[in-house]
């Protein structure tokens, strides 16, 4: 997949942690599975999200982390155990048709227009 500003700027504006980013774009872009922590945030279990996050968390990032999801997640990829699993089991072409209808990332015909220079990056 070609790199997108739209995604990125979502990540730059909410100045998310690389770790964070990393792991939710390959969960977002790609339906990887994002593991049982993130998978519980995504799915709004806070309380499952605490018992299984990384004792480093800060409320701060998880502020920012909740900010950037709502910001760039389409409603399909969360709010439930469900809509995560589902999201996993999409075909790459539903889950780009869902993020571009969203905004989330650029339209072929946005690529191809866009004047920003684009490169690839595989997570």
């Amino acid at each position: 997949m070609e790199v997108d500003t739209k995604f990125y700027e979502g990540v730059r504006r909410w100045n998310l942690a690389d770790e964070y980013a990393g792991i939710l774009a390959r969960y977002l872009l790609h339906g990887l599975h994002p593991g049982s922590g993130f998978e519980s945030f995504i799915a709004n279990d806070l309380h499952n999200f605490l018992g299984r996050s990384h004792p480093a968390n800060s409320l701060p990032e998880l502020k920012k982390l909740t900010g950037w999801m709502y910001d760039v997640f389409p409603y399909q990829a969360r709010g439930s155990y469900d809509a995560v699993k589902d999201w996993c089991k999409m075909t790459q072409e539903e889950r780009d048709q869902i993020l571009q209808d969203r905004g989330t990332v650029m339209t072929p015909w946005e690529v191809l227009q866009s004047p920003k220079p684009r490169c690839t990056v595989i997570w």
